[in-house]
C-alpha cells in the first residue's frame, strides 16, 4: 500500500480506501486509534491527514494493571450506585484492565465526581456524603496519588489517569488542528468512523464523556472495523483498487502536528476532562 507522508502510512490508505471517504459528498473524520492515532478529515472535495503519539495506554501499557483485549482482561465497566460492575474477556477472574475498559473507568468515576476535570482522584474526605459508600471504599488514599480499586486485584491509579488524558488530549487536539486548516466547524462533520480492533470495542459514548473523540450526535458515530485490512485486501485482489490506493495517497494532504504553537495549546486545553466541544 502506498504512504501518504511521515507517521501516516498504507493502513490510513487502507482506511480511507475501505470507507470511502475519498468518495463522499459529506465531510466525514476516520479515526484509528492505537499507538500513533491517523486521523483523516475530509471528503472527495479534500482531505487532510494528520498522526499523533497517543501513546500505548489503549493497548494496556504503561496502566499498572493493564494489559491487551485477552482472556482475563476486563473489557467494559459501569458503576451505578449499588456499585462496580464489570465484564472480563472469556468470563473468568480478572487479571488486568484493557484499553476500552479503562475509557469506561474514567468516564464513570467523571460521572459520579469521583475524578475532577484535571483528573485528579479525589480523596474519601472530600467525597463523603456525596457518593454511596461502597464507591468511597474503592477509593484508596495515598500521598502520591489516590487509586480507584475496580476488583480486589485491579485497580487504577493516578498516574494511569495521566496517561490517560495525554492520550486523549494528543487525539483531540489532532482533530481539532484537521478542523482548523480545512477551515470548517464541528457541525459541518457529517460522522466519525472508528477504526482498528481498538475502535470497534470502544463505548463512543464514553469516548466522548473523556473528551478522546468531538461530541456530535452518537447516530453519526460509526464503527468501521479493521478498515485498514480491508483496504489492503481490496488494493490486493482489484487493480482497480490499486489505482484507487495511489490516488488516494496523492489526493490526501499531511499536516505535520509537531512544533505547531496551536496544536500545542489545543493539546494542553484537551488535558482537561471540562474542554469537549458540544455540536450546537
Amino acid at each position: 500500500m502506498p504512504n501518504i507522508a511521515g507517521w501516516v502510512g498504507g493502513d490510513t490508505v487502507g482506511v480511507v480506501l475501505a470507507t470511502r471517504q475519498h468518495k463522499a459528498e459529506k465531510l466525514k473524520l476516520s479515526v484509528d486509534i492505537g499507538t500513533n492515532g491517523e486521523l483523516v478529515l475530509g471528503s472527495r472535495k479534500k482531505m487532510m491527514a494528520a498522526s499523533t503519539a497517543a501513546g500505548p495506554c489503549f493497548e494496556g501499557a504503561r496502566i499498572s494493571c493493564g494489559m491487551r483485549a485477552t482472556t482475563g482482561a476486563i473489557e467494559s465497566v459501569y458503576i451505578a450506585e449499588e456499585g462496580i460492575f464489570w465484564r472480563v474477556v472469556d468470563r473468568i477472574k480478572a487479571l488486568g484492565i484493557c484499553g476500552s475498559a479503562l475509557i469506561d473507568t474514567v468516564a464513570e468515576l467523571l460521572k459520579f465526581g469521583i475524578i475532577d476535570e484535571t483528573g485528579r482522584i479525589l480523596c474519601r474526605g472530600e467525597l463523603d456524603g456525596k457518593i454511596p459508600q461502597v464507591l468511597l471504599k474503592s477509593i484508596i488514599e495515598h500521598e502520591e496519588g489516590n487509586s480507584f480499586e475496580i476488583t480486589d486485584n485491579v485497580i487504577l491509579t493516578q498516574r494511569d489517569i495521566r496517561e490517560l488524558q495525554l492520550a486523549k488530549a494528543a487525539i483531540f487536539a489532532g482533530i481539532q488542528v484537521l478542523i482548523k486548516e480545512l477551515g470548517i466547524e464541528l457541525k459541518d462533520i457529517d460522522e466519525i468512523l472508528l477504526a482498528g480492533t481498538f475502535g470497534n470495542y470502544i463505548d463512543k459514548a464514553n469516548a466522548q464523556k473523556i473528551g478522546l473523540i468531538p461530541n456530535i450526535a452518537l447516530e453519526k458515530v460509526r464503527y468501521v472495523g479493521n478498515a485498514a485490512c480491508e483496504g489492503a485486501r481490496i488494493a490486493l485482489v482489484s487493480t482497480e483498487g490499486r489505482w484507487e490506493a495511489e490516488e488516494i495517497a496523492e489526493q490526501v494532504e499531511y499536516i505535520e502536528l509537531s512544533g505547531r504553537p496551536d496544536f500545542q495549546d489545543a493539546f494542553v486545553d484537551a488535558m482537561l476532562f471540562e474542554k469537549h466541544w458540544h455540536q450546537n
